[in-house]
């Protein structure tokens, strides 16, 4: 007993193979396809969840954003450690070409290339947002307008 995957009707179901998909169909529902097997007594009928794959939230990353001046940070530095393109790209098993993008500004560095340059150079490329920017400051305490000074709310009816 179940509940067919397609009518939603209540009764004995039969797998069945619909376009590369097997579902549990009814009897009514079971020539939509070709007929795989009739499940067991104790076979469910919704399929059993997966637990869920454990991801990376954006809450685990730090409030924190990459600064803009990022780009001359890593050439300064760079030249400061007396170290050519090259030789910065090979210590943190990179393409020289990374290294020029980033430092001409035409490549932003992810989290992973920027702890490997962080490491490398002794440098910072990443701050706190709300230190940097005072975001953990009310905008109207700070003279900003907010989006509630500046929004017209229009009624839709």
């Amino acid at each position: 007993m179940g509940t067919c995957e397609v009518c939603g009707e209540s009764g004995d179901l039969v797998n069945t193979k619909v376009e590369g998909t097997t579902l549990k169909l009814c009897d009514d529902c079971q020539d939509l396809g070709e007929v795989v097997k009739r499940p067991t007594a104790n076979t469910p009928s919704t399929p059993t969840p997966r637990p869920a794959r454990k991801t990376r939230s954006s809450r685990d990353e730090p409030d924190d954003e990459l600064v803009e001046d990022y780009s001359t940070r890593v050439k300064q530095a760079r030249e400061q450690h007396g170290k050519s393109p090259k030789d910065l790209a090979e210590q943190i098993k990179e393409k020289d070409s990374v290294i020029h993008r980033v430092e001409t500004g035409k490549l932003s560095p992810d989290r992973k290339l920027a702890r490997k340059l962080e490491s490398a150079l002794g440098i910072s490329l990443y701050e706190d947002v709300s230190e940097a920017t005072g975001y953990e400051q009310d905008a109207r305490s700070a003279g900003g307008q907010t989006l509630g000074d500046v929004a017209e709310v229009r009624d839709r009816s």
